[in-house]
């Protein structure tokens, strides 16, 4: 992949996505997740390809990491964390075409310790905990090949984490001052029949045990192994596969009434489930002064 074209790689970004096809064995193999709704954002808005380099910047439990690495030819995966870096090496051991780093993506040295670049990078859920977006978003952009595409997706609102923009044009600058073109900046939410489903069948019926279980949770989780998911995580790997089932029918019944999440333009993206897709410019091509957003559904 590194020897391609320009053109190669951006035919090869061409590819429609597709959903990783199911297999009974996850509801044993892969990782322990709560409902894996983000995952259904990549599914959607993202393009894979067999022939694709990918950059997971946030690994989370490791469940969309070993459903993406079926869709794409090499699978890198950074996070912060190393505890729970650590905690997935042997999950994906057997998984050839996945390599796992511990670095901070708002770091300058990431780039050097990740070492190669991508066609793509997905970020769901994990920018509003990023300390130094610019230089998070610089790295990334340095971690593409030119036309490469970024994929990223946060609740831009304060207290959610530890950043947030107050404008669309601060969050716009911050990408073409990376050296992001071609911007698409929109919020995103539930469908209606989704987000019934995921009120009544995930969120109310899980309201008690959180509820409960209050006292021992962080009162801000800012990486994964902060999480109670991840402290206590390994008291319900037994019941691993009725839950892995659960959100199996769970997501399949959200999906009959078409896709989960709509996506809509972001005028104002203060308070927003912010959808980001940008392209790395091609070196030596669009000018500053041409820089476009898009926001047309």
């Amino acid at each position: 992949m590194m020897g391609t074209s320009v053109e190669q790689r951006m035919a090869i970004r061409g590819c429609t996505g597709t959903r990783p096809r199911w297999r009974v064995s996850d509801l044993w193999r892969a990782p322990l997740t709560d409902l894996p709704i983000r995952d259904e954002i990549l599914y959607q808005f993202a393009e894979f390809s067999t022939e694709m380099n990918l950059l997971e910047i946030g690994p989370g439990s490791g469940f969309p990491t070993i459903q993406l690495a079926r869709l794409v030819r090499h699978l890198t995966t950074v996070d912060v964390a190393e505890p729970n870096i650590a905690r997935l090496r042997p999950v994906f051991a057997s998984v050839a075409n996945i390599r796992l780093l511990a670095g901070d993506i708002s770091d300058p040295r990431v780039v050097d310790d990740i070492g190669m670049r991508f066609d793509a990078i997905e970020a769901v859920e994990v920018f509003e905990y990023v300390p130094n977006p610019r230089v998070a978003l610089q790295n990334m952009a340095a971690l593409l090949y030119p036309g490469g595409q970024l994929y990223l997706q946060y609740p831009n609102v304060p207290g959610a984490g530890v950043t947030f923009f107050q404008s669309r044009d601060e969050l716009f600058s911050a990408l073409s001052d990376a050296g992001f073109v071609d911007i698409r900046i929109d919020f995103l939410r539930l469908r209606p029949w989704a987000s019934l489903l995921y009120r009544y069948l995930h969120e109310k019926p899980l309201h008690v045990f959180r509820r409960a279980r209050q006292r021992n949770r962080p009162a801000q989780a800012h990486t994964y192994e902060a999480t109670w998911a991840f402290r206590e995580g390994s008291t319900f790997d037994k019941f691993k596969p009725p839950i892995h089932l659960a959100w199996t029918v769970l997501l399949f019944l959200m999906r009959l009434g078409g896709d989960c999440f709509e996506r809509l333009p972001a005028g104002d993206i203060f308070r927003k489930n912010l959808l980001v897709v940008a392209t790395r410019a091609i070196e030596g091509g669009v000018p500053c002064s041409n820089l476009k957003t898009t926001s047309a559904v």
